[in-house]
């Protein structure tokens, strides 16, 4: 039986911890890398029609959009 999400990510807290860094902290962390990751996974289909349709559109922008 495979493991659940929490019980995978206790490892990485764990070696935090082990590093100095409160378990609070430790927590906070890795559930806020948790969410930047799952915000970017949802947004990036969306984000790359647009980067597409701008540069097709609007060829001029595309040295700029790699800049940001």
């Amino acid at each position: 039986m495979s493991k659940k999400p929490r019980q995978r990510l206790d490892t990485d807290i764990r070696k935090l911890e082990r590093k100095g860094y409160r378990p609070e902290a430790s927590q906070d962390l890795v559930t806020t890398l948790v969410r930047g990751l799952m915000g970017f996974l949802y947004n990036c289909p969306l984000d790359m029609l647009i980067e597409i349709r701008l540069s097709q559109r609007m060829p001029q922008l595309s040295a700029s959009q790699f800049v940001t």
